[in-house]
Order: C-alpha cells, then structure tokens, then sequence
C-alpha cells in the first residue's frame, strides 16, 4: 500500500477521520485530486480597496496654489479702474472730431421749431367726382369722346367713324345680350357689368344692352347707376372691350338703358341691323 501512494503527496490531516467510540462513522466527500492541487483562497480583508481619488487632492495642490484662488488686492483694481478713464489723447481726438461744429445761438433762449403746414387734400364728393370725370372725357384726355344732355349721354373711342355711332344712337345694331341692373346696389352692379361684357366679348357678340334703371326708387331720385356707367365705361378693365355706348331708343329702355358696342375679340365678327330686336 505504501508502495502504491508512493507517487502522490502525503494526504492532509484535514482529510483524516476519526470516530470516536460509540459515535457512528459518516461517509464524507471524498476530496478529489484537483481540490488538493488548488491553492488556498486569500482572504478578501486582505485585498487592498480601490480608491482612484485618493491622489486627486494632492494633484489639485501641487498644480494651481492656493494663492491663485484668492481674490485680487484692492490696488489691482483701483489700478484697472483709472486705466479705463480716457486719457489726454482721448481728449486731443474728441476735439478734433468737433472741431467743425459751430455752437448754437443761446442769446434768445430756445431756438424755436419750424412748423411744416401739410397743404389739405382736396376732396371730391361722388357728384364731383363724376362731373369731374365727364369733362375730362369730353376734353378727349382718357380716349373717349362724349356728348350728353339732360336725357341722352353717347361716347365714343377717339378715330371712330362717326357713322356707327349714328347707328348705335338710332338703335341699328342688333343686341345679342342684354342684363338688368335693377335690385343691386354699386358695388354688386359693378361686378355684374364687368362679368357680363367680359363673356361678351369672349363670344365675339358685338352690341349688347345693358339696363340700369332711372333712378326713382334710389334715396335722391337720382339714376344712380346710370353715371357709375359712364365711369366704368371709360375705365380698367371696360375701356378694352368698349368701343362706343348710347343711351337706348324708348323701345328698349329709353333712359334708363344703354346700347354697347364692343370691339372684335378675334376676326371679324360682324355687326349686324336687322328691323327690330
């Protein structure tokens, strides 16, 4: 036996049993050969601990003094301070900037304030506005001649032969649209008016009719619409498509109604004068 374990260590005391007498022997765990190789576990009191901050302190010292931390000496300041007074060389270039300005006139107390008058905008009521308006179509300045009296009011562009505003006076030229303004008031009637000779002149229809009413049912019994007409007639966008416009025969309104003659969108779209409309 001896001769077997010969090759092996020495078996530790730890491993013995012993059983007393009267005690019972009980198997215990066999130690295996690695376990008796393996090195005895350090205690974990002995390991030192981790402190990465523990230099941290001394490094802090040694690389910025304590006397850097502590706030500046009053001299220092006051030193700073007078430094940031302007000098005499401030002074010499200040005066050489103002050197051209003259001093006011103090003898007479304030110097007083010059009152700029804005000269008042003329005003023009609507009435003005429109007589205005005509007298400077008959004087041919917008590119319109016009004729009126008490009833009839005709106008015609500037070189347009006089014999088709005779036709157009005398009602000659078929309509081929008309619309009734009767029910609106300017504004919607001035939309109506635009739209309605836009289409028109669109489909090549070259005299229309449009009926503005006398005016007995507005708040002065005045026709109203009737000089907003002429107005518009004259002017952007109507002025394009107008080419001449007359009050209508009794037939077809009298007074309260005007016959339009519109230029050729396209081609030649004919006039046309048949017996009646």
């Amino acid at each position: 036996m001896s001769g077997f374990m010969r090759g092996f260590p020495e078996r530790p005391s730890c491993v013995r049993m012993v059983v007393s007498q009267g005690e019972t022997m009980t198997p215990r765990k066999k130690a295996s050969r690695h376990s008796l190789l393996r090195a005895p576990r350090k205690n974990a009191s002995s390991r030192p601990f981790y402190t990465p901050f523990q230099e941290l302190t001394q490094r802090l010292k040694e690389s910025q003094p304590l006397d850097s931390l502590q706030p500046p000496d009053e001299t220092t300041i006051s030193a700073a301070a007078v430094e940031s007074f302007p000098t005499e060389d401030d002074a010499a270039l200040f005066r050489e900037a103002v050197a051209d300005v003259v001093p006011v006139d103090q003898s007479h107390g304030r110097v007083p304030l010059i009152k700029q008058y804005r000269r008042p905008t003329q005003v023009l009521s609507d009435d003005d506005e429109v007589r205005a308006h005509l007298s400077a179509l008959i004087g041919g300045a917008v590119g319109f001649e016009i004729s009126c009296s008490d009833e009839y009011i005709d106008g015609a562009v500037i070189g347009l032969s006089p014999k088709i505003l005779a036709k157009l006076r005398r009602g000659e030229f078929s309509c081929q649209a008309y619309v009734d303004l009767h029910g609106r008031n300017r504004v919607e009637a001035e939309r109506t008016v635009i739209d309605f000779l836009r289409t028109c002149f669109a489909r090549d229809q070259r005299c229309v009719l449009i009926v503005s009413g006398r005016g007995r049912n507005s708040e002065n019994r005045e026709p109203v619409l009737k000089e907003e007409l002429i107005h518009w007639f004259t002017r952007s966008p109507l002025n394009r498509w107008v080419l001449a416009f007359s009050t209508a025969r009794p037939r077809d309104g009298g007074t309260g109604a005007f016959y339009v003659l519109l230029r050729r969108s396209s081609g030649k779209a004919p006039l046309i004068s048949p017996t009646g409309w």
